[in-house]
């Protein structure tokens, strides 16, 4: 999922033992293992073993690479280094804000000194650093505790202060150091929204003209959550129409947006420019739709989006998502992409919904991307997908509290039915 989890703390303070116990090695860039890879230990004139920090700068530029690379396909991503100063974690936050992540900070900076020094002297030979190197550290540390704790606000998250426990390292197996992992799936990947009653649209691709039939129907009311499950721009003739009109209305707080496969093209445009884009249709015909909008609106727009929701009104629950997926998605191991491209191919949709039904007789999923053999698949899934850029209606779930009911219509730009 889209969380960037960035470790702080000297040497020895826990950072490493932290992500071994909770076995997330496979999320882990880690900045010692990098410089590993780029040279073996070397021997100092004292006869102790050493990682090298010869070849930092491309230390550096290998993480930023990985990170970006992982941050394309959706994935959490933890970064285990010291990260003493704020310079240091200027790039990752750049990188976070380009595709739409979570910056989370776990600092463990507030380790007991003494308990900290036995802790690095504990560690392999070629681990252990020089105590006047921590203690540098460890100044720089605290010097600069407070701008993470302004940065990061409410995603920042002192380890040993979370516990209310500064006796280090060894007393965290007596207190379930995987708990702070289930806490975070929970807060980040697992809230739930409240809502009284519910509208889902389907893939826009450029029709919002479609959307405003919808509206006609059913004016806007401040007691309905709309939720829309991506794809919103490409194919349809009205990209600029409906670009201008998500911006309008992206920051009202019963707007939610879900992120769908086509918004790559759209954001590798707006930072990284139309070279970068790798989508013939886009650069040849929404590009030229969309030119005269202002990228930071549209900057503004692209930090909305969210991998997936989980709604419930207290009697029906639901699990909104563009693509559609065989199971939920959160943990930290699922990948965005599952949410976002789909897992399995275009066509087996059908199947895909059929392995979530076996599995989750209450949930129930909506999503859009790919055209099902039927809208409703079953009791639990509805695939809401249609060719609106080819004149078929846009599928519409609705969901009002009073009667319990959840339907689809179709609207087009002259007719709409139901379902």
């Amino acid at each position: 999922m889209k969380l960037l989890i960035i470790l702080r703390g000297a040497p020895g303070s826990g950072k490493s033992y932290f992500v071994k116990q909770n076995n997330l090695e496979d999320l882990t860039l880690s900045t010692d293992k990098i410089r590993l890879m780029y040279s073996s230990i070397y021997i100092g004139k004292d006869g102790r073993d050493y990682i090298t920090q010869r070849f930092n700068k491309r230390v550096f530029e290998l993480l930023y690479k990985m990170l970006e690379i992982r941050m394309q396909n959706g994935d959490t991503t933890i970064i285990d280094a010291t990260n003493t100063k704020q310079s240091s974690v200027s790039e990752y936050l750049r990188l976070a804000k380009i595709y739409s992540y979570t910056p989370i900070c776990i600092d463990f900076s507030s380790i007991d000194y003494c308990r900290l020094l036995e802790q690095n002297k504990s560690r392999a030979s070629y681990k252990i650093v020089p105590e006047e190197v921590i203690k540098d550290m460890c100044e720089n540390l605290e010097s600069s505790k407070q701008w993470f704790i302004n940065t990061f606000k409410n995603n920042y998250y002192d380890y040993y202060e979370y516990y209310g426990n500064y006796a280090g390292v060894g007393a965290l197996k007596n207190i379930g150091i995987d708990m702070f992992c289930y806490n975070l799936e929970k807060k980040y990947l697992c809230k739930w929204h409240t809502v009284n009653n519910m509208v889902v649209f389907s893939d826009l691709h450029g029709r919002i003209d479609k959307v405003k039939e919808y509206f006609k129907k059913y004016p806007y009311s401040d007691d309905t959550d709309y939720f829309f499950v991506g794809d919103y721009l490409d194919r349809g003739d009205y990209n600029k129409e409906t670009l201008e009109w998500l911006i309008e209305n992206c920051e009202k707080t019963n707007f939610h947006f879900c992120e769908g496969n086509h918004e790559r093209h759209l954001r590798d445009y707006v930072y990284h420019g139309l070279d970068s884009v790798r989508s013939k249709e886009f650069s040849d015909k929404t590009y030229n739709q969309i030119k005269d909008i202002s990228k930071d609106k549209i900057k503004l727009f692209l930090s909305k989006l969210e991998t997936h929701f989980y709604v419930h009104n207290g009697v029906e629950q639901f699990f909104i998502n563009h693509a559609g997926t065989s199971r939920f998605c959160r943990s930290l191991f699922d990948s965005a992409n599952n949410l976002i491209k789909g897992v399995g191919e275009y066509k087996d949709i059908d199947e895909v919904a059929n392995t979530y039904m076996k599995n989750n007789s209450m949930v129930i999923q909506i999503c859009g991307h790919r055209k099902a053999s039927n809208i409703k698949l079953g009791k639990t899934f509805y695939a809401l997908n249609s060719e609106v850029e080819k004149d078929e209606p846009l599928n519409v779930l609705i969901y009002r509290w009073y009667n319990g009911d959840v339907k689809v219509e179709q609207f087009n730009t002259f007719i709409h039915t139901t379902q």
